[in-house]
């Protein structure tokens, strides 16, 4: 087992210490209204007690339930106890701090009686939380107990006293002396009272059936008290354990969330990467097709060109065959010219004659003809 493991005894002890010290300030906060002075004893000793018994109650929840179970039989003690406190400090101001003369064995009585009340009082509060009795029975078995127990609650008072005095003239470091001594005293005094209980417990319980069976219903009230103090610490671990699971569902929910999250992200980034590239892809299809397009026109014209300049060429040579043969045609009419010639001039002729026939025989009939064969042969001569 090493030190720092959380049932060695060093870790048992700073977590008894703790426990102290909340005991401690709570036990302040709830005195503030100096009424309920006695309900915060009676609850501080209660719960300090079951920790020296080694019961390890739940501190704060068994405080404040014996706090609410005393609180009206710790109130009415308080109320008797507060004159008699105020009546003995009154009695030492007047003679410490004002001069007024008091006989010597008025002083001595005022001492004494001041510290059989102030024992008194020590025992008071630690007897109401231990046992079930009536406040009369209370502040009897408190002055009875002091005496029976007269040196050890003496040191007791002086626990008490000490740390006061010294804070007095250490005031930067009061607090802290008062914090340490408080938690030391409680520790001491919850061991020195259990000790002393379970002597008047055994005494009691051979010396009376009665009280033997209170003092077994108070055991067996103790008993149920750490049942239920240990159920609650188990309810307590169990609710821990499911805030602990619940907790932890919820950071695997926030981690799957934060993981479907970085995943839709990504599918989202790779999306746009695609997108990117196909139109990347579409506007170089479109170039290449573009540039394709380009070429194939360059080699039409290219293509055209060369039909061109063959048909050109065609042409050309058609021309010179053309020339050639028109040569060669105008040598050979050149002999042949002749004769044709006057086949020309012959038809000519004939076709003069044919026409003045015709012209003759037309006027003709003009001479002999109507109005109407004159105009249509006036027509004819016009057109002639």
């Amino acid at each position: 087992m090493g030190i720092f493991d959380y049932d060695s005894p060093l870790m048992e002890t700073i977590s008894r210490i703790t426990d102290y010290v909340f005991l401690t300030i709570i036990t302040l906060i709830c005195c503030i209204p100096i009424v309920t002075i006695g309900p915060a004893f009676i609850a501080k000793y209660y719960v300090s007690m079951k920790m020296v018994r080694g019961e390890e109650p739940v501190v704060i929840k068994s405080y404040f339930r014996s706090f609410k179970e005393n609180f009206k039989q710790g109130v009415i003690l308080t109320l008797i106890m507060l004159p008699v406190v105020v009546f003995f400090v009154w009695d030492w101001y007047l003679i410490l701090y004002t001069g007024v003369k008091f006989i010597p064995a008025m002083k001595y009585a005022l001492g004494v009686l001041t510290v059989l009340t102030a024992m008194a009082i020590f025992s008071l509060f630690p007897m109401v939380a231990r046992f079930q009795i009536t406040n009369f029975e209370a502040i009897k078995s408190s002055f009875v107990f002091a005496l029976a127990n007269f040196l050890r609650v003496l040191i007791g008072i002086i626990m008490i006293v000490a740390p006061i005095v010294i804070a007095k003239y250490y005031l930067k470091w009061g607090w802290l002396i008062m914090l340490f001594a408080s938690v030391i005293m409680l520790h001491l005094n919850s061991m020195f009272f259990v000790k002393k209980f379970k002597q008047v417990e055994r005494a009691n319980a051979y010396g009376d059936e009665d009280d033997d069976e209170l003092y077994y219903d108070e055991l067996d009230e103790d008993k149920e008290d750490s049942d239920e103090d240990s159920e609650d610490d188990a309810e307590d671990a169990d609710t821990k354990e499911v805030d602990e699971k619940k907790s932890d569902v919820k950071e695997a929910k926030t981690k799957v969330i934060a993981v479907s999250k970085s995943i839709s992200e990504e599918k989202a980034i790779k999306k746009s990467e695609d997108k990117l590239e196909n139109k990347s892809n579409d506007n170089s299809n479109k170039s290449e097709s573009s540039e394709n397009i380009a070429n194939n026109t360059a080699d039409k014209n290219e293509a055209g060109n060369n039909t061109k300049s063959t048909v050109g060429n065609k042409a050309n040579n058609k021309d010179n065959n053309n020339v050639k043969s028109n040569k060669q045609s105008s040598a050979k009419k050149g002999t042949q010219s002749k004769p044709a010639e006057k086949s020309i001039s012959e038809r000519i002729k004939s076709a003069n004659s044919v026409i003045g026939n015709s012209v003759n025989n037309e006027k003709a009939d003009n001479k002999n003809g109507t109005n109407h064969g004159q105009n249509s042969g006036k027509n004819k001569g016009k057109k002639r």
